[in-house]
């Protein structure tokens, strides 16, 4: 009961009266983002190679630990990486351009911001399409080379999926809006208020 006590006076010195943080983000919006942190890590982990080992210290448990425990990841902001083509956005090709240095500096995996196709009104996490590639960064082609080349150097290729929201230019956004029955299967893709 004392331990109890403690926790909960130095709980309410971090939390103001609606319970949140005083960093602003509420304790269901911290869980939320350490889901998403580990879909992401975990379930999306499948394409590109084994990946850089970090050094280890210890050798116990090591060999019990998941591949993405054991890499060093690097996230990269596609539009500002690297720009291959002259246009002042950073594409595909440009990431390409910088795998040895990736390599060079250890990395064993390489998480992109979205690259999906986007009218980017919200910087790529508005997506209209997540089959095709934003022609801005390249094409599906590029994006192949890319995990090819990556997967020879030992370099996983993460990418970033928006679950919680689509660009209001998604084909599934669109047939849910035109759904006469909210019920169905198409009509609760999204939430709708009112």
């Amino acid at each position: 009961m004392k331990f109890f006590n403690s926790w909960k006076r130095n709980h309410k010195r971090r939390t103001d009266r609606a319970g949140r943080s005083k960093s602003g983000r509420t304790g269901a919006c911290r869980v939320m983002t350490a889901w998403i942190l580990l879909f992401l890590m975990v379930g999306l982990g499948v394409c590109g190679a084994e990946g850089k080992e970090m050094s280890q210290t210890s050798d116990t448990g090591v060999n019990n630990m998941a591949w993405w425990q054991k890499v060093n990841a690097y996230e990269i902001y596609v539009n500002s990486f690297q720009d291959s083509d002259g246009d002042g956005y950073g594409d595909l090709n440009g990431i390409r351009q910088r795998l040895d240095h990736l390599e060079k500096l250890g990395v064993g995996a390489v998480w992109l911001t979205p690259v999906y196709e986007s009218p980017m009104v919200d910087n790529g996490y508005d997506v209209a399409d997540y089959y095709k590639i934003n022609p801005q960064y390249g094409s599906m082609e590029d994006m192949d080379r890319l995990i090819s080349e990556a997967n020879e150097k030992g370099i996983r290729i993460v990418m970033d999926l928006v679950f919680n929201h689509t660009s209001d230019q998604c084909e599934w956004f669109q047939e849910s809006a035109k759904a006469e029955e909210r019920e169905g299967i198409r009509g609760k893709r999204y939430l709708y208020r009112g």
